[in-house]
């Protein structure tokens, strides 16, 4: 008895280009701001 019908297949690498821009982004903003302000010990 099946209640709810589980998809084996996880189709997440067609949305690799948005995740890889998205990444690309914050680590731009991140060396950015580390450049910018320093680091704040």
């Amino acid at each position: 008895m099946e209640f709810f019908r589980i998809k084996r297949d996880i189709p997440f690498m067609r949305h690799a280009l948005a995740f890889n821009i998205v990444s690309l982004i914050t680590f731009l903003a991140a060396v950015f701001f580390l450049f910018s302000r320093g680091l704040h010990l």
